[in-house]
């Protein structure tokens, strides 16, 4: 099962905001009497140029004039109603080798501030592929100052009716996180591509539209909401998609894919809908997969709650048989497999971890500043959650995925307060978080005689007006769950495993629960074998028959 652990380093830690990240080099649109320049080391300082002011009238003025919305350079037909009420609008359209977006703001302050994407899943290159083609406000061409090392885009906006700003975002040929065009599928991730305002302007932004433009053929898959589809005014051979995020996190924690070859299927519509969209190299059934997915996600939403249409893109960027992975993002997520790949327990598990993060992880917010310190909740409770709502998986599988996991921990040196690797604090968050939900489901089922499981838990946190959450939140909220039932048991083992932190015993651990714990060896891997006794409660946990 090994290689069946593939969530490490497709989920790391993922930063909401906006901040000062990366950008390229200032650049004015008028002529000034001095510009901005910038040293090699990122410094932006003044330099006086009035003898070449000629010579920048014809070099900046002539290339940094971007058409208005209304000439529809980059789009179709306007989402007029939404344009009206919207502060914030986002046009984007794919070419051979890049995107090209205008974001245009109404009712500027006197200078907006924009910030180029920054850190998220552990990189922060993403704006070392962007470069900016021109501001401009309803009073005409602006002028800009942009700083790579701070980030910051800022743009004289004063007494105009909207400032906009136009960018192009380089697509790689394969990528991990960035904007990519692989197999002629374009791949693109809202914390990558996505310049924003500053917070300020963020904080009150909502019902945003966006304008995705394309070639008429090609199938688009997008988490934000979809608003319907129109052919381009200036290029018929092209489409223009609509779309409305209704809010800055819909807007960012979100991905699209487009190209003339994904394989969509669709069940459900509306709120209800699920659509599962295929790389071309996919080889596997299609139609089992899909309906894989839709089963699930519908469980899920049976249990936590409708968070309303789900989309999903099933790539082909794993080779080896085994070896799988996944991204999720607010409205779906993105599963990362071989060609070849069939239907199997594994790929239940796989799917059910990724489409549980729709609620745990995109619904359900670590406040900023405990991101770190409550991964365990984000990553370890959903998979062990996600492990539990598989009736289909046999026991063996059970034991084995349990297993391994408590040989990630054995082995992994920062449970036992020692020095460790990347990869290590990378995995601990996974095999700490569901050794934790385990014992607390534990604890939760022998107290309530089987009324109660940790999956309440969740449907606490998500009944919390706020979604955001902290540590106190938390154990609150497993308190909720819990009632007058089990209160003693868990916050002993709270104390214990989340405030102390103390290294977990597995022989003990898992003995509490009916199971042997044999840890790994050189000549084989950790195992987990069933107790006689009536301690053995592993199996009401996982909904697992009774041995004949």
């Amino acid at each position: 099962m090994a290689a069946n652990w593939p969530y490490i380093n497709t989920e790391l830690a993922l930063r909401q905001g906006v901040g000062p990240f990366a950008a390229e080099l200032p650049k004015r649109s008028r002529p000034p009497v001095a510009v901005a320049s910038r040293s090699l080391t990122g410094t932006t300082h003044k330099v006086a140029l009035l003898p070449m002011i000629a010579l920048t009238v014809a070099m900046v003025v002539g290339c940094q004039n971007p058409q208005p919305v209304q000439d529809e350079t980059l789009v179709g037909r306007p989402i007029e109603t939404a344009a009206q009420r919207a502060n914030l609008w986002y046009r984007i359209a794919l070419d051979d080798t890049h995107l090209k977006l205008a974001i245009r703001l109404h009712a500027p302050p006197s200078r907006t501030k924009f910030f180029l994407p920054g850190e998220w899943a552990g990189r922060s290159d993403f704006a070392q592929v962007i470069g900016i083609t021109g501001a401009s406000t309803s009073r005409g061409p602006a002028e800009f100052v942009l700083d790579r090392r701070s980030g910051a885009l800022d743009v004289a906006s004063e007494d105009a009716d909207w400032v906009q700003l136009e960018y192009r975002v380089a697509l790689s040929a394969r990528s991990e996180f960035h904007a990519q065009l692989d197999g002629g599928v374009l791949l693109a991730f809202g914390p990558t591509f996505l310049v924003t305002p500053a917070k300020q302007i963020l904080d009150r932004t909502s019902h945003i539209p966006i304008e995705l433009n394309v070639p008429s053929h090609y199938e688009v898959v997008a988490t934000w909401p979809d608003h319907g589809r129109s052919v381009s005014r200036v290029d018929p051979s092209r489409a223009v998609h609509q779309f409305i995020a209704s809010d800055v996190g819909a807007l960012r924690d979100a991905f699209i894919v487009a190209g003339p070859t994904l394989r969509p299927v669709r069940t459900g519509s509306g709120g209800e809908l699920v659509e599962v969209a295929f790389a071309p190299a996919f080889e596997g059934d299609t139609a089992e997969f899909a309906e894989l997915v839709s089963s699930i996600a519908d469980r899920f939403r049976a249990r936590f709650g409708n968070s309303g249409a789900i989309h999903v893109f099933v790539r082909t960027r794993a080779s080896t048989p085994g070896e799988f992975g996944g991204v999720g993002r607010r409205g779906g997520f993105i599963l990362d497999v071989p060609p070849d790949t069939q239907v199997s327990n594994a790929t239940r598990l796989l799917v059910a971890h990724e489409a549980l993060h729709v609620w745990n992880g995109h619904l359900l917010i670590p406040s900023p500043a405990v991101e770190a310190t409550t991964r365990w909740f984000k990553e370890g409770v959903t998979h062990y959650i996600a492990l539990k709502s598989l009736p289909e998986l046999d026991e063996q599988f059970v034991l084995t995925e349990l297993a391994q996991i408590g040989a990630n921990y054995s082995l992994n040196p920062l449970s036992r307060g020692e020095e460790g690797r990347a990869i290590d604090a990378a995995r601990l968050p996974y095999d700490f978080g569901v050794l934790v939900a385990l014992a607390l489901d534990a604890a939760l089922i022998r107290s309530s005689g089987g009324e109660l499981d940790v999956t309440c838990w969740l449907e606490k946190l998500l009944e919390r007006d706020s979604h955001h959450y902290d540590e106190q939140i938390l154990l609150e909220s497993l308190q909720q769950c819990a009632g007058s039932v089990g209160g003693r048991e868990i916050a002993q083992l709270w104390r214990r495993m989340i405030r102390v932190r103390e290294p977990i015993d597995l022989r003990t651990f898992f003995a509490d629960v009916g199971l042997h714990w044999l840890a790994p060896t050189a000549e084989r891997p950790a195992r987990l074998v069933p107790l006689d006794g009536e301690r053995d409660i592993y199996r009401r946990l996982f909904n697992l028959e009774e041995p004949p």
